[in-house]
C-alpha cells in the first residue's frame, strides 16, 4: 500500500469519526410544559393539579381530549405578602388571562372563521370552452373547482371537500355547490360557481 493512499485511508477514518461523534450530539431536547388537570389522569396527577408534562404528549392528548388545559408558567422564588388574599387575586388574574394554548386557538378558529367567510361570501368565476354556448367541452370535476378556489381566492381547499354528488359539471351556468364544511349555525356551508364560456 503506498503512502498516498494511507493518508486517504487515515484521513476517511477521521472524517468517519468525526460524523458519527456530529450523529452522537444531536439529541432531542424534551420540553416541560405546565397543564391544570380538568380530570385525573392514571400516572400525571387529579382534578385540578398543575402537573408539568411534556409539551407533545399535552399538545396530542391532554389538550384535545379535554383533559387539561394550558397554565401559564408559575413564578419562582416570590414570597407574597398578602397571604390568602394575594394569592386568590393572582389566581383570579390568572383566569382572566387567557393562556397562550387557548389564545392560539382562538386565533385559529378567528382566522378559519375569516375564511370561510371568505369562501362563502365570494362567487367563484370559471371560464371554459363550450361547444354549443352551453355544453362545456371538458367537464369540470371537484379537483378543477379546488384548484380554481386556490388561483382566485388563495384558499386552498381539498377536492374531497367539495360536494359534487360523484357528479361533474357539464353546463355553462350558476351553481351552488355544498361544501363538507358546517357553518356556526349548523348548516353546510355553500360556494356559488359561475361557469362561463370563453
Amino acid at each position: 500500500m503506498s503512502q498516498a493512499s494511507q493518508r486517504a485511508t487515515a484521513q476517511l477514518c477521521r472524517a468517519a469519526s468525526s460524523l458519527l461523534q456530529w450523529r452522537g450530539m444531536a439529541k432531542a431536547v424534551t420540553t416541560k410544559l405546565n397543564v391544570e388537570l380538568l380530570e385525573t389522569v392514571e400516572g400525571v396527577g387529579t382534578t385540578g393539579r398543575v402537573a408539568r408534562v411534556n409539551h407533545g404528549f399535552a399538545r396530542n392528548f391532554l389538550v384535545p381530549n379535554k383533559l387539561a388545559m394550558v397554565v401559564a408558567r408559575p413564578r419562582r422564588g416570590r414570597a407574597d405578602a398578602g397571604g390568602d388574599e394575594a394569592a386568590a387575586g393572582q389566581q383570579q388574574q390568572q383566569a382572566a388571562a387567557a393562556s397562550p394554548g387557548q389564545q392560539t386557538l382562538e386565533k385559529q378558529q378567528q382566522q378559519f372563521d375569516k375564511l370561510l367567510k371568505t369562501l362563502t361570501g365570494t362567487t367563484l368565476t370559471i371560464k371554459r370552452r363550450t361547444t354549443d354556448g352551453q355544453a362545456l367541452e371538458h367537464v369540470l370535476s371537484a379537483q378543477d373547482i379546488a384548484d380554481a378556489v386556490a388561483k382566485q381566492l388563495r384558499i386552498r381547499l381539498v377536492p374531497e371537500m367539495v360536494d359534487l354528488g360523484g357528479e361533474t359539471l357539464k353546463v355553462a351556468g350558476e351553481y351552488r355547490l355544498p361544501l363538507k364544511l358546517v357553518l356556526p349555525s349548523g348548516e353546510r356551508a355553500q360556494l356559488d360557481v359561475t361557469v362561463s364560456s370563453t
